[in-house]
């Protein structure tokens, strides 16, 4: 090989091996200005272990100590050989057997990197973020629940503000209804107790009457505030057993068949079987029907028709009370079935209402997995329908 030829492929290798000291990731190499101190220079492994400013970069010992070590003149010997730390106080540090040269205001670091160290430095750093990001994530996820119990906190509070207000309304209602008719039946004693001979005995006969009235409204009221309260405390307690609807039917149209002979009225009973057996509780499914066939009968004219139906519709039988009488205002009827509610139409002979008998006839139809639903028309009269299932389920 020529002297020129070896001269371009010794300029060629001592590139080759420069360029590979610099991008190296094992051999850090930095240049430091002993002037000022200054970070002339870094190659790549320095770089990537390197945070911080320059000064504060290389720990144990410090740059200042390093700068100040005595500088031999004219030597290539390292003026400090030994373990170096390099990278901030707030990060994982690297350390590294360095070799430190200073010659013309200048200050070579130079040393191997274990980059095994750094892996593994770098895969427990990966470690902690990750369980530092789940932390937030599970922070952020108490912190909604916490912000959903608060919230269903204050609804519930909210609910039970309007709860209250409703019990002690409930509960006025039920003293005014209740004192009322006492107070009237009160008064008609105390004439006939004071002054009995100021009256004939026809009119001591209708006092009588008014007061047997008036006690067994009060009454009626009385029993169905219990019932409502058992209802609402969830104690229904129905005593279900197989019986003849059929049979159940034509005994409550009977019944109430009397009460509407003074006003006229016809009950007619449409069903299409002669005996029809099922699951129910006979004695509170009779209370329902006599109660929605007593509605038919105070709100309908005198002369008019009052039907009774039911049918079997897929696993359920329906049954429906259906009146011409005066109907009830569209607005009101979302309002119904709520406890005292009492519907501005008035009965067409004057007779007293409660106000709780289509509430319990609602709650007992529902433990029973049916359905109480009305259809009215002011002026033209209600359709009252409930559901019971024949089989001892609510699938339907």
């Amino acid at each position: 090989m020529k002297e020129t030829e070896q001269t371009l492929f010794l300029s060629r290798w001592l590139s080759e091996i420069e360029n590979a000291a610099l991008s190296s990731r094992a051999l850090c190499i930095a240049v430091f200005s002993t002037e000022d101190r200054s970070l002339l220079f870094g190659n790549n492994a320095f770089r990537l272990l390197m945070h911080g400013t320059a000064a504060n970069t290389l720990i144990n010992p410090s740059i200042d100590k390093l700068l100040e070590l005595p500088c031999p003149p004219d030597t290539a010997e390292p003026v400090f050989e030994g373990m170096l730390t390099i990278g901030s106080e707030s990060h994982i540090n690297t350390t590294i057997q360095a070799r430190i040269f200073r010659k013309q205001g200048q200050m070579l670091v130079t040393g191997e990197v274990d980059l095994n160290r750094i892996v593994m430095q770098n895969q427990r750093m990966g470690e902690l973020n990750r369980e530092t990001n789940n932390l937030q994530r599970q922070l952020t996820k108490e912190k909604i629940l916490l912000e959903q119990t608060l919230d269903d906190l204050k609804k519930a509070n909210e609910q039970l503000a309007i709860l209250h207000e409703e019990k002690n309304k409930f509960m006025n209602m039920a003293a005014h209804d209740l004192r009322n008719p006492i107070a009237a039946a009160i008064s008609y004693a105390d004439i006939l107790i004071n002054d009995p001979d100021s009256f004939p005995r026809a009119r001591q006969q209708q006092f009588l009457k008014n007061i047997e009235e008036r006690l067994q409204f009060a009454l009626r009221l009385m029993t169905e505030l219990l019932d409502i309260s058992k209802i609402e405390a969830g104690d229904v307690a129905l005593k279900k057993a197989s019986g003849d609807y059929v049979s159940l039917l034509q005994k409550s149209v009977e019944f109430n068949q009397m009460v509407a002979n003074y006003k006229n009225i016809d009950i007619r009973l449409e069903c299409p079987k002669e005996s029809w057996y099922f699951t129910y509780d006979n004695n509170k499914t009779e209370q329902v029907l006599n109660n929605l066939l007593s509605n038919a009968i105070k709100y309908s004219h005198k002369n008019s028709t009052v039907i009774v139906r039911a049918n079997q519709e897929s696993t359920y039988v329906r049954t429906s009370v259906t009146d011409h009488g005066l109907g009830i205002k569209e607005e009101e009827i979302p309002y119904i079935f709520q406890p005292f509610h009492k519907s501005s139409t008035r009965p067409t002979a004057g007779e007293t209402s409660t106000g709780l008998g289509l509430a319990i006839s609602r709650r007992i139809i529902e433990e029973h997995g049916g359905k109480l639903t009305v259809e009215s028309k002011e002026g033209e009269g209600s359709c009252f329908s409930f559901t019971l299932p024949l089989h001892d389920n609510t699938d339907y």
